[in-house]
């Protein structure tokens, strides 16, 4: 089923491309304006995977020509600086999982077109990227003094382009950066869990007095205001859970799982993920719950951060074939919910309604993740 599925979006994809329709997609809930920077990535990847599953045996000369749409965009401005999006009031680059996005989508052309100039282009990008050696964090891609720098603080963005990087030394023949290292022994500092195994959404910073009371300050205003607004964090944060765990997958199957495999936490983490729990959170609308509040509600029977935009089910599938979670029940409930978000029904092997999301484009092209569950 999941074959059958994928050829019918790939030539869902494949026709909005022909026709010049594929346009942009904004980000999710988020309502970023996006450049084509995520969509060709993530492009990349879909094919290259799909021609190596035998699915899309034409798939070459796609990659080669978006490989060089992605390498001579006019959005690149050298180094890591690649412009993603444009808000007001938000960094062009999303953070360092704009970067991240970006280096996936060239390690998997690489695997397919092996071509030299690729690994020099993604090295150049690895050399540049700031590390801070005392967080274990890295800090988002600048090009202008005027352009927002520092640590980027959220957890996902910064294991995603943990995961990217290693995908470089991967496919590169080269071992793992000293920072790499550094940023799995800070790992249990950095990462923290709810006592359930939820995976924080912030980070926090330990380092120094003044940004311990920081920290504290900003705790107790999510407290309070939470208990005021009957809010949370976590509705956001089962939204992204299975996002993270799809990252520590990657790597996992990339063979640098060893960097992990003593974080107790991780262990947590994979077990929420393998409870209906998580999936109930997911299948359900508690928008008025939700502590970040992004948007006006996304009138979605689901978690809009879940099946809409994170493809929870796609990355549910991986995580569970990966780690041998030995859950085939509950993945097939996850695959079936994400093909109904899809719009998409079985007896006719079609998309036959309109796609429930906020964001078609990006939920599309997002089918790239379910890729890896036909290579890996």
């Amino acid at each position: 089923m999941i074959t059958i599925f994928f050829e019918e979006a790939i030539n869902k994809i494949d026709d909005l491309l022909v026709n010049q329709e594929l346009q942009n997609g904004h980000n999710g809930p988020y309502k970023d304006e996006e450049t084509d920077v995520r969509k060709i990535s993530h492009l990349l990847v879909l094919y290259a995977n799909a021609l190596k599953s035998g699915l899309d045996i034409e798939a070459r000369l796609k990659i080669e020509e978006l490989k060089e749409a992605l390498i001579n965009s006019e959005y690149y401005k050298g180094k890591a600086y690649f412009k993603s999006r444009n808000k007001p009031g938000k960094d062009e680059v999303n953070g360092v999982i704009g970067i991240a996005w970006v280096m996936e989508g060239l390690c998997a052309a690489y695997e397919v077109l092996k071509e030299e100039k690729i690994l020099i282009f993604l090295e150049n990008i690895v050399e540049s990227l700031n590390f801070n050696k005392e967080r274990g964090l890295w800090e988002r891609p600048t090009h202008l003094v005027t352009d927002k720098s520092g640590i980027d603080e959220t957890f996902n963005h910064q294991l995603w382009l943990a995961y990217a990087i290693i995908y470089y030394f991967k496919v590169a023949n080269k071992e793992v950066s000293d920072d790499v290292k550094e940023f799995f022994i800070k790992l249990d500092v950095n990462l923290r869990i709810h006592k359930e195994g939820l995976i924080v959404h912030s980070l926090k910073n330990r380092i120094g007095l003044k940004n311990k009371l920081k920290d504290l300050l900003k705790s107790i205003k999510v407290y309070v205001k939470s208990r005021i607004k009957g809010t949370t964090t976590k509705y956001k944060e089962n939204g992204y859970h299975l996002f993270n765990m799809f990252a520590f997958s990657r790597i996992e199957s990339l063979g640098y799982g060893y960097l992990f495999k003593d974080s107790r936490k991780i262990r947590k983490a994979l077990i929420y993920s393998s409870g209906d729990h998580l999936y109930n959170e997911l299948s359900s609308n508690l928008e008025e719950t939700d502590y970040y509040s992004i948007a006006l509600s996304s009138c979605l029977n689901y978690n809009r951060y879940g099946f809409p935009y994170n493809v929870s089910g796609f990355e549910f599938l991986y995580v569970n074939k990966i780690f041998n979670l030995k859950k085939d029940v509950l993945a097939n409930k996850y695959f079936k919910k994400q093909k109904e978000v899809y719009g998409y029904k079985d007896e006719k092997n079609k998309f036959v309604e309109k796609m429930k999301t906020e964001d078609e484009i990006n939920l599309l092209l997002r089918v790239y993740e379910l890729s890896f569950c036909l290579v890996d």
